[in-house]
């Protein structure tokens, strides 16, 4: 007992960097354990006062249904067209992992060694699984403020690796400790913690190395708030209205109003005769109705602009603005000049640069940190990892400055620097060539014999002319 309370003191005085790193556990999968909780709590009938109250809950620490509004809110076509649009701008970047500095011998094989583990190249070739799909799920850190990833472990004897990285549903976590007595500033509300069987109410404290805690803060906010979906989640939720309305009113317009009428002395069995008599007058165009009823067909008129699509348009915007920064790469606005689309595509490149220096920094401290740490001997040097954006360079520019550059200054280019940069094989030995060039001029002369102007070979020299008066 007595050595447990001074393990525990220890892990709480001692800094992380100075503790004796401990190995995980091999090959466990944690479970969540939810029979308590309705996974559509937050999705059932959801209008703008249970949104209201959900959203209040999340302020105090239990944020599930928050998380159940946030998935039904990415099952929109925009939201998830936006969302997904910012994680790819990361995501089809090239991952590379390099040595922390150069020219160290144990820094390039600790690179060499994550280059394996984790992306399968060189060495064993070993490779996460399911690296791609793991990515993706930490980058919906974006949309719901924070994303986690349990790290599956294997040891064959020598080496310890990451084998697979499972996903873990956000909706199955708790913010900070229910249990904590703290008050304001002494609470830590920002702390997740899984819900397990074993504690499905307060929660568990996540093991160190076992996870991969990707946050991403869409404002300087307590955990709970600063979700991006949060300041989405009710343009969304009005949209949603907006949409169901318009549906109604699609089906309806163009349809007389059927109004049936009875006498006064009629009972209930010649009442319900002709409410079925109207509703099958709408579906069949034919009906049967008791002598003495009546029944009016008012015919239906829409007056002014129909708000539906406005109110749709205006909230798509505004979540465009929210997640990507801008609107005009994902609306057709009605001023779609070439010069402000590349304006707001250099604001979404922004945004990615920042997402993919996030997204790295945490790779780097939760998982390649404890591979070098469990693999390699102390004091070796973590690789840096990184995102790096493929330049696509616009052929067409590049080709009018190389015209400027040989043409008219005359830089003189080799024949395999042009093959190689538009990609065009050279012509084989004897090939016929496709409108054969003249010889080119030699760097500082002109066409022509000797290098002279072509002006000067085509006018006679001075001098040399038939008219005396120009020869004076």
């Amino acid at each position: 007992m007595g050595a447990c309370l001074m393990s525990a003191r220890y892990r709480r005085f001692v800094p992380e960097e100075k503790r004796r790193p401990r190995k995980p556990r091999e090959g466990v999968i944690i479970g969540s354990w939810r029979d308590d909780y309705d996974v559509d709590t937050g999705r059932k009938n959801l209008d703008p006062a249970k949104l209201g109250r959900l959203l209040r809950r999340a302020d105090q620490g239990d944020h599930r249904a928050q998380q159940e509004a946030f998935s039904a809110c990415l099952e929109d076509p925009h939201v998830h067209t936006v969302v997904s649009k910012r994680i790819r701008r990361v995501l089809s970047r090239q991952f590379t992992i390099t040595a922390a500095v150069e020219d160290d011998a144990a820094a390039e094989k600790a690179a060499e060694l994550c280059r394996s583990v984790v992306l399968g190249e060189g060495g064993e070739g070993y490779g996460i699984c399911n690296w791609r799909e793991a990515l993706w799920h930490l980058g919906e850190a974006v949309a719901r403020g924070f994303a986690l990833s349990q790290i599956v472990w294997d040891h064959d004897g020598s080496l310890w690796r990451p084998v697979k990285l499972k996903r873990w549903m956000a909706r199955d976590t708790q913010l900070g400790d229910p249990r904590d007595p703290g008050i304001g500033a002494d609470r830590d509300v920002d702390e997740i913690r899984i819900l397990t069987a074993a504690a499905s109410w307060e929660g568990e404290p996540l093991d160190p190395y076992q996870w991969i805690v990707h946050v991403r803060r869409a404002r300087s906010d307590a955990l709970a708030k600063c979700a991006l979906l949060r300041m989405c989640v009710w343009w969304w939720l009005f949209k949603h209205f907006s949409a169901k309305d318009w549906v109604i009113f699609a089906e309806r317009y163009g349809m007389p109003l059927r109004l049936g009428k009875y006498p006064l002395h009629a009972g209930q069995t010649e009442r319900d005769a002709l409410l079925d008599a109207v509703i099958t007058l709408g579906k069949d165009g034919g009906a049967i109705m008791p002598e003495g009823a009546m029944i009016e067909l008012v015919e239906a008129v829409v007056r002014g602009e129909v708000p539906y699509q406005p109110l749709i348009t205006t909230a798509d915007a505004q979540i465009s603005k929210a997640v990507l920064g801008q609107t005009l790469t994902t609306e057709a606005g009605t001023r779609g000049a070439r010069s402000l689309g590349e304006v707001h595509q250099d604001s979404e490149k922004d945004i990615a640069n920042d997402d993919g220096i996030a997204l790295a920094e945490t790779i780097h401290r939760c998982l390649l940190t404890p591979i070098v740490r469990f693999n390699m001997p102390e004091g070796t040097l973590v690789p840096s990892c990184a995102f790096l954006e493929s330049e696509q360079e616009d052929k067409l520019a590049r080709a009018q400055r190389d015209k400027i550059l040989i043409k008219d200054i005359r830089l003189p280019v080799g024949e395999k620097y042009l093959y190689e940069t538009y990609d065009i094989p050279p012509p084989a030995d004897g090939e016929a060539l496709v409108n054969p060039p003249a010889d080119p001029p030699p760097f500082g002369g002109k066409p022509g014999d000797g290098g002279q102007d072509p002006q000067q070979d085509s006018e006679d020299p001075p001098g040399d002319s038939e008219d005396p008066k120009q020869n004076e």
